[in-house]
């Protein structure tokens, strides 16, 4: 059952200026003034004044027409995509949207690996600062920048601040927002831009609120001068590097403390290790979409007849609606995408599967974010499985526009081989239950 109703949505707090008599002393001092600054200068403006300004203004309206173009761009571009792979849209039993191909989906081999993801024992390992609270409250600064914009990358910060929230429980929790204030004009247009397209989305927004109504976390907003006076900690790994590299860093958490579980048990009620495994398929219904979707549910059906599986997007979807599905499976199939930004919330024992692009690989990502949630991770990629990991990702590097067409493909991979990584996953599932003591009976065998 999840806990997310609010109440109270607050009201707008109204300000008022005092009106002042017309025949007091300060009104006449006020209309004297008023006189005095309506004469004409004696001297004219500095022209390059108005330079200046004419030249941020010029600067403003070109990036304002360049964003626009691209986005017309993109839009014609997915059009275009969505005719020539031929994709109809019906509906299941449930009314949800399911994405089927007609026959124009070319199956391709997959690499099925472990993700090899770092261990935090402790929180010096990813915070910066005095992590020690020096007063009775533990204070953690967000980073508010255009990176931040996206909410993954938003999450990347308040998850490694709640998990050090959750180190001091005895002290009051509080979120410092520091704003950027050394970007340049172009960056802050972007930033503005890309917080007006994060608005549609709920994850953030509703996390955020939650923080103070359930968690009772103190938001604060800052200036940078402010925030290095305060004793708080600030997810180094973020603070500290270019935003392009943050942006295929991963999520942090301390390992095995179980700061995962209690976000997830302060809003869900969920069951662990049922005696009948869930197995989740999340879908796309833009880029990176498996498009043999109903094959791959199908084909698992058939190899685990026992096991009950249940299919969805999120688009539309809202944070509850999310946070409700990851706690109910306890397998995720799903690509790469910020729809993987609530495997926090799934079960204890829960097993994820994520599957890449061929040309785009960063398994570290929400593999890592899985990892700090005590939860497993494998991945699928689409390309050739003689190379490596580290020649993909230098590949990736070396061209960023071929890294951003790879990056919008759609997926299309070997039911059959899906389904063997599912089932190598529920032998783990199985394995992590019976070592936590949590099987129902014991009985936690791989259905056939």
């Amino acid at each position: 059952m999840c806990r997310l109703e609010d109440n109270n949505p607050g009201n707008p707090q109204l300000s008022y200026l005092p009106v002042l008599d017309s025949s007091s002393s300060s009104m006449k001092t006020s209309f004297s003034l008023s006189k005095r600054f309506m004469r004409r200068p004696s001297r004219s403006p500095s022209p390059v004044k108005y330079r200046r300004i004419h030249r941020d203004v010029i600067l403003m309206i070109a990036v304002l027409l360049l964003i626009s173009v691209r986005s017309l761009f993109c839009f014609l571009s997915f059009k275009s995509e969505k005719v020539s792979i031929l994709v109809t849209r019906t509906v299941d039993s449930e009314s949800s949207t399911v994405l089927r191909s007609n026959g124009m989906c070319e199956s391709h081999e997959a690499k099925f690996s472990q993700t090899p993801n770092p261990v935090y024992t402790e929180l010096t390992q990813f915070l910066s600062g005095p992590v020690e609270p020096s007063t009775s409250e533990a204070i953690c600064v967000f980073t508010d920048d255009k990176i931040s914009a996206h909410f993954p990358h938003a999450m990347q910060q308040l998850y490694a601040c709640w998990s050090y929230w959750q180190h001091y429980k005895d002290k009051r929790p509080v979120l410092n927002v520091r704003l950027d204030t050394n970007e340049s004009l172009l960056q802050r247009v972007q930033h503005f831009v890309y917080r007006r397209r994060s608005r549609d989305k709920p994850f953030l927004s509703t996390f955020w609120r939650l923080l103070e109504d359930v968690f009772q976390v103190e938001i604060r907003h800052n200036s940078p001068e402010t925030v290095e006076g305060v004793s708080a900690s600030v997810p180094d790994r973020w603070s500290n590097v270019a935003a392009s590299e943050r942006m295929s860093d991963g999520y942090a958490m301390l390992s095995g403390a179980g700061h995962a579980a209690a976000l997830r048990d302060g809003l869900l009620e969920t069951t662990s290790c049922p005696s009948q495994v869930r197995i989740g398929l999340l879908n796309r219904k833009q880029n990176r979409s498996l498009l043999n979707i109903v094959e791959l549910q199908d084909a698992i059906q058939l190899r685990f007849p026992g096991s009950s599986i249940a299919l969805d997007y999120f688009e539309g979807k809202t944070f509850g609606e999310q946070i409700q599905f990851f706690g109910s499976v306890d397998i995720l199939v799903s690509p790469h995408g910020a729809q993987l930004t609530g495997i926090p919330f799934m079960p204890t024992c829960g097993q994820v599967l994520e599957i890449f692009p061929e040309g785009y690989l960063i398994p570290t990502f929400f593999g890592s974010l899985a990892e700090a949630s005590d939860l497993g991770h494998a991945y699928m990629y689409l390309g050739d499985s003689n190379q490596s990991l580290e020649e993909v990702q230098s590949r990736m590097m070396e061209d960023r526009k071929q890294r951003s067409r790879m990056r919008q493909a759609n997926l299309c991979p070997v039911s059959d081989q899906v389904a063997d990584s599912v089932e190598q996953l529920m032998e783990q599932w199985q394995n992590c239950c019976h070592q936590y003591g949590m099987a129902h009976k014991g009985n936690l065998a791989i259905y056939r």
